[in-house]
């Protein structure tokens, strides 16, 4: 099992364990969708990428790289990694104060993630950046 398998089977395991345990083979299950997350990670990150622009300096292309690839794994992990709040199995935040704790620092977590995608883009999207490129 690769390690995005073994993310989401985490994920399940902790915010929806009746889900889980409705699977009725978990390590063939989240290996076989571990390999289909990791083939749209990389169909995404190819989109993503694009073609070389003219000059572009090794480093510059490096992190061109990595943050196409760390960008498509938010995305396509966001689509199998679904929100603990929606989960219809977590446990009642007011009944538990630890499931309450966990569901809030999930959406910090998210919203975190969100922020700095989209900042990263912003950084990408600028004419600077663009004239360091060429």
């Amino acid at each position: 099992m690769n390690r995005y398998g073994q993310r989401v089977k985490t994920h399940y395991q902790r915010f929806m364990p009746t889900r889980y345990a409705q699977i009725s083979d978990p390590e063939t299950h989240f290996s076989t969708l571990g390999s289909q997350i990791e083939d749209e990670i990389s169909v995404t990150e190819t989109q993503m990428v694009g073609s070389d622009p003219v000059g572009e300096d090794y480093l510059t292309k490096v992190g061109r790289l990595n943050m196409a690839r760390m960008q498509a794994e938010e995305l396509v992990m966001a689509q199998f990694l679904p929100d603990p709040g929606l989960a219809d199995d977590l446990e009642d935040p007011n009944d538990n104060p630890a499931a309450a704790q966990v569901l809030a620092w999930s959406r910090q977590d998210q919203q975190q993630r969100t922020e700095q995608a989209q900042a990263a883009q912003q950084e990408m999207d600028r004419p600077v950046w663009q004239a360091r490129t060429n």
